[in-house]
Order: C-alpha cells, then structure tokens, then sequence
C-alpha cells in the first residue's frame, strides 16, 4: 500500500512536471521574427519631381572675362593685347503651333548680339583684329521642331532652322550670311526613367556644308538625380532639390559665325570670323513665380577656334591662339504655368 502510493504521487510530480513543461513551450512558442533591416522604397514608375517645364520666352546675359589675346598671322604677322570682355545678349520666342496626343509641332524666333572689347590699342598702329573693338555682331533666326509618335515605344523628333550672322546686313549676296540646318532623330522610350535615340544632323554654315551623326541617351536614376547626353555637342547632369529649384552640371561644345561686311582687312573687303569653346558649368535654376523663372550659371570656357578667314576658304587669315576664361550667365525665362501642363491633350 505505501509503495502504491509512492508510485501514483511520483506519477503525479510527473504528470505536473509535464504540463508544467508544455505551458512553458506554449509561452515561448515562435513567433513572427522582425527583419533586421528595414525595406526601403524604391524609385516608383513616375519620377517625383517633374522634368523642367519647356520655355516660352527667355532673355539671356552672357558676359565672358578678360583673357589675354595672342593673334598669329603668317600675311599680316604676330600680335599679343588683351580682352576686356566679351558679352552676348540673346533673346528666344517659342510657341506650340499644333499639340496632339501623337504630333507636337513648335516654333522659334532668335535674336543674339555679340560684342569684343580689347584693351592696349594704339591709335597710330591697330592690328586688323582690333577693328572688332566695340562691333556689334548680330544674329537673326527661326527653329521650326517637330515630335510625332510611331508607336508605344518609339517616337520621331525633328527640325530645322535658319540664321543671318553679320555685322550689316547687306544688300546682295545674302547667301554669305546665312547659316541653315536640319535634323532627325528616331528615339526609343524603354520605360518612364530610360529613353535612348540616334539620329543625323545636316546643313550649310556660311556655304560649308556639315554633316555628323546625334546620339542621345537620358535616364533618371531616383528621384531627384537624371542625367541626359546628346552628342557629340552636350553631356547634362540634373540634381532636383524640389519641383521649384534645380541643379545643372553641364559640359557642351558652342560656337558661332559671322560674316563682316564692314572692312576688317585691307584688301579682303568681306572675311567671316569663326569662334568655337568647349564650356565646364554649374547652373542654378530657381522658380520665382508659377510661371517666371530666373537661373545664374557659372563656369570656364576654353577657346577651340577663333579665326578670320576669307569667305568659304579653309585657311586663316588671323588666327587666335587657344585661351581660358571664367564666364557667368544670368537668364530670365516664362514656362507654361502647371495648370495647363497638368491638362491632358
């Protein structure tokens, strides 16, 4: 009797010992584990700050800091000054003739005036480069642009344009003056961040005709970074602070051509002067109204090419020698207000 009931109160402790041991378990039964990192969100299929909104109308300064001047001329021999400065003022009108779904169609006036000031001239002697001192070089010119969708994917871009380059306008041989061109670009969407596209550039630049290829690529990386190169002339990065302000870095190749019909030489009565710089910027683009926007770009400019020659010939007659210079950009500009570009065509 007592070992019976020994056996039934051990069978008891471990019948306790059990449920005790279950309740345990049921307690610290697993549970859901919390990640060890948090999921970060990724870029979403629509960027959220907008791209800049095009330009209606924009009134641009250019002013280009001093800069010594070496001439080097094998006909009329070797001089050395300096630049005070040289300024652009450049006014552009553009305004959508046709805005469908599948065709955009726009057109653009130009205005630009250019301007040298050189400094140690000598009144008795003036090499012939002087004579550009405090010339207004002009430039008078229409775009026509053009976009059209093929399909989901691809799209076809397009235009051309004309200017007259001079210092005077002159009666007869207008041809001398006048730069025109055209291009095509076929352009591929491969999703709301990546578009890529090749096309070709033509036209006539004071009677030479010019010919390259365009390749052009942009993509956004997250929401505030893009980036687009369209070569071989721009390479642009964007950072986006806020849909009211902008960041851009920018590398492109400029250039322009004048035909002078006042005398620059002696005995070449009209020669065109040529100049061409590759320009290192940063660019501060700011909202100061819903549609006003002003921007303030800095950077260095490296001369390629700035030579006189006579009309359509490829040797120069004075040529100067390869310079860097500072140069700032102060531009106001109208953008169409968000309403209207908020509205689906």
């Amino acid at each position: 009797m007592f070992f019976a009931c020994k056996r039934l109160r051990m069978s008891l402790k471990a019948l306790c010992l059990c449920l005790t041991f279950q309740g345990g378990f049921a307690q610290i039964s697993p549970k859901k584990l919390k990640p060890r990192f948090k999921a970060i969100t990724t870029l979403s299929a629509q960027p959220t700050f907008p791209k800049p909104r095009p330009t209606f109308l924009s009134l641009d300064f250019r002013r280009i800091a001093a800069f010594p001047v070496h001439v080097v001329s094998e006909k009329y021999g070797n001089t050395t000054s300096g630049n005070k400065f040289n300024q652009r003022i450049q006014a552009k009108l553009n305004a959508p003739l046709v805005l469908k779904p599948n065709f955009q169609l726009t057109a653009g006036l130009r205005f630009q005036q250019e301007e040298f000031r050189f400094e140690n001239i000598a009144l008795n002697d003036v090499p012939a480069h002087y004579r550009l001192n405090d010339r207004h070089l002009y430039s008078f010119g229409y775009r026509l642009y053009f976009a059209t969708r093929l399909s989901d994917t691809w799209s076809l871009k397009g235009g051309m344009g004309a200017d007259l380059n001079s210092d005077r306008m002159p009666q007869r041989n207008l041809w001398r003056c006048l730069r025109h061109n055209y291009f095509g670009l076929l352009e591929k969407t491969v999703n709301p961040r990546t578009e890529w596209g090749f096309g070709l550039a033509f036209g006539y630049d004071l009677g030479r005709a010019r010919v390259y290829p365009i390749l052009r690529y942009a993509h956004q990386f997250n929401q505030r970074w893009s980036m687009e190169l369209s070569l071989p002339k721009e390479v642009r990065a964007t950072y986006a602070f806020s849909p009211k302000m902008y960041l851009v870095g920018e590398t492109k190749i400029s250039g322009a051509a004048y035909c002078l019909n006042q005398p620059l030489l002696e005995d070449v009565p009209v020669v065109e002067f040529r100049e061409s710089h590759v320009e290192l910027s940063l660019e501060w683009q700011r909202e100061i109204h819903d549609w006003l926007w002003m921007s303030i770009q800095g950077g260095m400019l490296k001369t390629l090419n700035m030579r006189v020659s006579e009309i359509r010939q490829p040797d120069f007659l004075l040529r100067v020698r390869s310079v860097e210079a500072p140069f700032l950009n102060v531009t106001l500009y109208l953008v169409p207000p968000r309403k209207m570009m908020s509205k689906k065509l």
